[in-house]
């Protein structure tokens, strides 16, 4: 189950946190999916059986789409383009 190495990986992330990490594209790629998969997921229990699908489809694309405009402004990286490569 992902939730158990969750806690293994956010307790390395705190314990790095003051270091700096020349991080690849990947890996942004990478955290960014599962930020995701996670933040999606809380979307979901959140709002079903109070909006229909399409309106979650919808609330999906513009979370989606805040988040890359957010990664872009703060880091220069058009997540578009990470993927494509």
């Amino acid at each position: 189950m992902i939730s158990i190495k969750t806690d293994e990986l956010s307790m390395m992330c705190l314990e790095e946190a003051e270091k700096y990490h020349r991080y690849t594209d990947k890996d942004l790629e990478n955290a960014t999916l599962i930020f995701m998969h996670f933040f999606m997921d809380k979307m979901y229990e959140k709002n079903v059986g109070k909006m229909s699908q399409k309106q979650m489809v919808q609330l999906a694309e513009e979370a989606g789409k805040g988040l890359r405009k957010m990664i872009l402004k703060y880091t220069g990286k058009d997540m578009h383009e990470i993927v494509k490569k």
